[in-house]
């Protein structure tokens, strides 16, 4: 396998800090950069397999560049009510997105891809959560977000910070995946390819 000082030479192919911070719970030392592909939606195509196909996309276009590392890819897709849930971008977006979603129930696929390009190793696949929105003042939308900003995050908000009190149940197989990342099927897909995180 390829190393860097003793270590496997692993890639996040993503700019995220959500992700990077979530990576070092299990890899101190990685390399970060940062995809240039095209995210448009292809006609048809279930949020779901987005995700996957996103994952993949952005791990590949980093390929060509750093093949002897093992690359990460994931993207995030939520859906509430038939309506796409997005990265807000400003605070009227958020909450006229939080406010959609009072009392109804999300779901949120997160892809994930683990690649490494020399040896054409390659694992993909997604996670599910669902989320069960609790019905709030838009008052209360209103304070949530300026608590958290979470204006770069799909969904309008950030479940590990104050964004927990939105919800009444969170259902998932792995619980970091809704921040941006599936550690647990990362660490699945670590071992089958013979890598130990420290």
């Amino acid at each position: 396998m390829p190393e860097t000082q003793g270590q496997p030479a692993i890639l996040l192919a993503s700019s995220s800090p959500y992700r990077a911070r979530q990576l070092k719970q299990l890899i101190p030392a990685f390399d970060q950069a940062s995809p240039d592909i095209d995210e448009t939606p292809q006609e048809g195509e279930s949020p779901e397999s987005i995700c996957v196909r996103l994952s993949k996309t952005k791990a590949a276009a980093l390929s060509g560049t750093h093949p002897d590392h093992w690359i990460i890819g994931s993207d995030q897709l939520g859906v509430c009510d038939g309506k796409l849930l997005t990265k807000s971008g400003n605070h009227a977006a958020a909450l006229a997105q939080l406010t959609f979603c009072q009392g109804k129930e999300a779901t949120f696929f997160t892809g994930l891809c683990l690649m490494h390009p020399a040896s054409g190793w390659i694992r993909v696949s997604a996670i599910t959560t669902r989320l069960r929105f609790r019905n709030l003042s838009e008052m209360a939308l209103d304070a949530y977000l300026k608590t958290d900003e979470p204006y770069d995050c799909a969904g309008s908000f950030k479940l590990e910070q104050a964004g927990i009190r939105l919800f009444e149940s969170v259902q998932s197989d792995d619980p970091s995946a809704i921040t941006g990342l599936p550690l647990i099927r990362l660490c699945d897909y670590l071992l089958e390819a013979g890598l130990h995180p420290k």
